[in-house]
C-alpha cells in the first residue's frame, strides 16, 4: 500500500479540531502513547442526539512517527447512529485516513459490557465501487486489586483488506493499573502494512483519561 506524504501539523490541527467540535458531548476518553518509534493518540466521541436511538458517534487516531522517512498517519471516522438494540447500532457517515483519504462508509457496533469487562465488535464497509472492509475488536478486563484501584488490560485490534488484499492492520495491546477511571502503564502497537505485510512495532507506555 502506498503511503503519501503529509505534513504531522497538519494532522495535529485536524485532531484539535475534532476535540473542539465534540467539546459539549459526553466524557471523552482520550489516550496518549510514547513509544519507542513514534507518539499516538486516539479517542473516541459517543453522543446521544435525538432521545435514546439516535446519536453520534467519532474515532479518531494519530501516529507521529520519530523518523522522518517514515509518515504521519491520521485516521478519523465520524458516523450518525441508530440504535436496533441495547447492545446493536448501525451508523453511517464518514471514513478518512491518510491513505486512501475520504470515504463515505457505513458500520455495526456489537457491544457488551459486563462488571469488570467491555467487547466492543465493529466490522465497517466503504460505501463505493471497490470498497475496503476493515473489522475492529477491542477487548478490556479491569479486575479489581484492592480499594478503588484495578489492574487495567486491552486488546485493540483492527484488519483493512479489500477483496483478499491485505492493506492495513494492527495489534495495540495495554497492561497497566485503573484508579477512578484513570489508566496508566505498558504499551506495544503492533503496524502492518500493505499484501506483503511490512511489519512495526512500538513499545512504550500509555496514559488515558476522560476528558470533559
Amino acid at each position: 500500500m502506498k503511503r503519501k506524504k503529509s505534513g504531522l501539523g497538519k494532522h495535529l490541527l485536524s485532531v484539535v479540531i475534532l476535540l473542539n467540535l465534540n467539546m459539549k458531548s459526553q466524557p471523552v476518553p482520550v489516550e496518549i502513547m510514547t513509544g519507542s518509534e513514534y507518539f499516538f493518540y486516539q479517542h473516541s466521541v459517543s453522543k446521544s442526539v435525538s432521545g435514546p436511538k439516535l446519536g453520534f458517534f467519532n474515532t479518531s487516531s494519530l501516529i507521529a512517527p520519530y523518523k522522518p522517512e517514515r509518515k504521519s498517519e491520521l485516521m478519523s471516522q465520524s458516523y450518525f447512529t441508530y440504535a436496533l438494540k441495547r447492545s446493536i447500532k448501525v451508523g453511517i457517515g464518514s471514513f478518512y485516513a491518510s491513505v486512501p483519504k475520504f470515504s463515505p462508509s457505513a458500520h455495526i457496533q456489537f457491544l457488551k459490557v459486563g462488571k469488570n469487562f467491555l467487547l466492543l465488535v465493529v466490522p465497517r464497509i466503504d460505501l463505493k465501487s471497490n470498497p475496503s472492509h476493515d473489522l475492529m475488536v477491542l477487548a478490556e478486563y479491569k479486575p479489581k486489586l484492592f480499594g478503588t484501584l484495578k489492574l487495567h488490560t486491552r486488546l485493540q485490534t483492527m484488519l483493512n483488506f479489500t477483496k483478499t488484499k491485505h492493506n492495513r492492520s494492527y495489534q495495540n495491546f495495554r497492561l497497566g493499573i485503573d484508579f477512578k477511571n484513570f489508566q496508566a502503564g505498558f504499551a506495544i502497537n503492533c503496524d502492518a502494512y500493505g499484501n506483503e505485510f511490512s511489519y512495526f512495532t512500538n513499545y512504550g507506555i500509555y496514559i488515558k483519561k476522560d476528558l470533559f
